[in-house]
């Protein structure tokens, strides 16, 4: 019960050439093993779990032992697919919970499906474009949620706050190619509660200007009352165009009100 029994496969008389291949069942843990080159590839123990390059295998399958870079490679046919899937409960054929994800050869993407929910997410691969509930995304991020709601609240995109802190914010973040802030949408949770009702929150807009950091220009109360921190323009006041102007300068509060760029 402790020995073992062994295939060789030869390649000479002496030394390993003797062993360079071999098959092996080990009696004293039951243990079944592989060989090439003398090297030990693969391994099936006694429960039934399988080591490739692993010899003390953790899960049904268990590559590798920490060890350089591994490869796990799936090659389809032109225009095929290939896919990983995850099953609970039913039978081999029926009456089970079925997830997976993995390659859409006709759409070059790589997309994660779930039970009745087809496509959930979707990575394209020419553009590397995302969409969540969109097979088809036009943008990096596309995001689309079918419904016909026509008040209140559509969680589409949510950012929810990990901690129960008062005034704690969750941000929207703009930023140059060398990863700098310029603009900014702040959701303010100013008072977290254990009751919908209670919760208490509003809105921030920040922008940049050169030389300075990144600073709040307008707000929005949980009221909905809006506070803007610098002049606010009606019209186009980049050509010119100008209707009202209300701001302050050098501490005094004005509104200006202007014809064809000419204050009046």
């Amino acid at each position: 019960t402790s020995s073992e029994g062994n295939i060789f496969f030869s390649d000479g008389t002496s030394g390993d050439s003797e062993y360079r291949g071999m098959v092996r069942y080990e009696h004293s843990n039951d243990a079944m093993v592989f060989k090439t080159a003398t090297v030990e590839r693969l391994r099936i123990t006694s429960d039934g779990k399988i080591g490739i390059g692993q010899a003390d295998p953790q899960g049904d399958l268990h590559i590798g032992n920490i060890s350089g870079s591994k490869d796990l490679i799936m090659h389809s046919a032109n225009n095929g697919n290939a896919r990983i899937r995850f099953r609970e409960g039913g039978s081999n054929s029926s009456g089970f919970n079925e997830y997976s994800f993995g390659m859409v050869g006709s759409g070059n993407k790589m997309t994660v499906n779930g039970q009745g929910a087809g496509e959930i997410v979707t990575i394209m691969g020419d553009t590397g474009y995302i969409g969540i509930g969109e097979g088809a995304p036009g943008g990096k991020l596309t995001v689309k949620h079918a419904n016909t709601s026509t008040s209140g609240l559509n969680a589409t995109l949510k950012l929810k706050q990990g901690v129960a802190t008062n005034g704690n914010r969750s941000s929207l973040i703009f930023s140059s190619l060398d990863d700098y802030d310029v603009a900014a949408v702040n959701g303010v949770v100013e008072v977290h509660a254990a009751q919908s009702a209670n919760n208490v929150g509003r809105l921030e807009f920040w922008t940049k200007a050169s030389g300075s950091n990144a600073a709040e220009r307008v707000r929005i109360s949980s009221a909905g009352d809006a506070t803007f921190k610098h002049k606010v323009t009606i019209g186009d006041s980049y050509s010119g165009g100008e209707i009202l102007s209300v701001g302050k300068s050098s501490g005094t509060s004005y509104m200006a009100f202007h014809n064809g760029g000419a204050n009046m």
